[in-house]
């Protein structure tokens, strides 16, 4: 249950963070990064979609698994200006959100306070 309420406020975050244009170009940013690295590594490695997708992920994230790895000289080479690219979007990314998260909440709190300070109406 309380996994749920994280993942709750993490999706209440994005959307708070929505009005923000920086937030909203990392955002768009770190997709489209997703997505060409999907479709570059799908063409030079001739893996599938899922697997290029899943290589992505994985190497942004500095897991490296290991079970893929571009094996083409082309692709090495764009591994390196792609993690190069890709694991500072993400922090970017990472850091904005993680900002937004406390925003959401410093508000959430200062409206109770807010709430709990309020003199009770007349003629109580």
């Amino acid at each position: 249950m309380l996994r749920f309420l994280e993942f709750f406020a993490l999706f209440r975050a994005v959307r708070h963070g929505w009005s923000d244009p920086t937030f909203r170009g990392l955002v768009l940013a770190v997709a489209f990064e997703l997505a060409l690295g999907t479709v570059v590594y799908a063409l030079l490695e001739d893996w599938s979609l899922l697997d290029a997708l899943y290589f992505c992920v994985v190497a942004s994230l500095t897991v490296g698994f290991g079970d893929l790895a571009p094996e083409t000289s082309a692709g090495r080479l764009f591994t390196i200006f792609y993690l190069l690219t890709s694991v500072g979007l993400l922090v970017a990314f990472g850091s904005h959100l993680a900002a937004e998260v406390i925003d959401v909440r410093r508000e959430r709190v200062e409206a109770r306070q807010q709430r709990r300070r309020r003199p009770p109406p007349d003629g109580e």
